[in-house]
């Protein structure tokens, strides 16, 4: 999505192949719509078998349309030739973008021997090397920040554990954030959205169509600080305690106490009082309290 963007704003003529569908690409949605939107024509189910050439120079492509089959080992349906199916797409020049591979150059001859595309690595970032750690696009080729930001906080932990002992725990004791994650995940059909003020989504403003083809500024403006504290503000803190009291205030056998004192414990259940009528769950804006059986 990057090159066709850029060659577009270099004044080219520009289109694009895929040999499976929409559904299969994976660059982010918001690159293809943005593409699309500035007019780059996507063809999917077809990609390229044979460059041609005319005394020395290029002058098309023979292109093959496809099917799916399939899947294969990235879970993705793989794409099969359609038979008698040729066709070509006259142009001057190809761009191939197929993705990226580390540069594991820096790496001693006897280590790189074990290492391919990538440096195998689990998801503390631990190697077949005892202090060797590895994350990010070099380990998984996920290519994104926010997993690379993942695998370096949590191979910070397994590092820090290495040093201090030599020898690494399990995941639980190694990340703090492993440690106190809760089993249970709160939905948003959990929340009782009555207290909440809907607030549309702010949308960053963005450069006209015909302005940002022609330029390499950023097609998207960024936020205001008020902007992002309202966006912010938009969160719903999903079971996290607000303090509100409507537990404290709806309960009809005041078998629960606010015990302002302790900031770790605020609310105390007296189970020899209450009678599990659900009125605290129920009134909770962010689904903190959650009623469960005992047999």
């Amino acid at each position: 999505m990057d090159a066709a963007r850029s060659l577009l704003r270099l004044g080219k003529q520009v289109a694009v192949m895929y040999r499976r569908t929409r559904h299969e690409m994976p660059a982010i949605a918001e690159e293809i719509d943005e593409l699309l939107a500035e007019g780059i024509e996507i063809t999917f189910l077809a990609t390229p078998v044979e460059v041609l050439r005319r005394d020395g120079r290029l002058t098309g492509v023979r292109c093959v349309r496809m099917k799916l089959g399939k899947p294969d080992e990235s879970g993705r349906r793989r794409p099969v030739p359609v038979e008698g199916s040729e066709y070509v797409v006259e142009c001057d020049s190809v761009v191939t973008a197929i993705g990226e591979s580390a540069d594991l150059s820096f790496l001693p001859e006897e280590i790189k021997a074990r290492t391919s595309w990538n440096i195998p690595a689990d998801e503390l970032g631990r190697t077949f090397e005892s202090r060797l750690f590895a994350g990010g696009d070099v380990a998984d080729g996920a290519g994104t920040v926010t997993a690379a930001i993942g695998y370096g906080r949590k191979a910070a932990y397994a590092i820090d554990a290495c040093l201090r002992g030599g020898k690494l725990p399990d995941d639980a004791a190694v990340s703090p954030s492993l440690r106190e994650r809760v089993s249970h995940v709160v939905r948003f059909e959990e929340l009782n959205t009555a207290y909440f003020e809907d607030r549309p989504r702010l949308e960053p403003l963005s450069r006209s169509i015909d302005e940002r083809i022609k330029t390499f500024d950023e097609v998207r403006s960024g936020f205001s600080e008020e902007d992002v504290i309202s966006e912010a503000r938009r969160c719903f803190s999903c079971g996290t305690c607000p303090e509100c009291d409507n537990c404290f205030i709806f309960c009809p056998d005041a078998a629960i106490t606010r015990v302002s004192s302790d900031p770790a414990k605020l609310y105390i259940v007296d189970y020899e009082y209450c009678k599990g009528c659900g009125i605290c769950a129920a009134e909770c804006p962010r689904a903190c309290i959650i009623m469960k059986a005992v047999h």
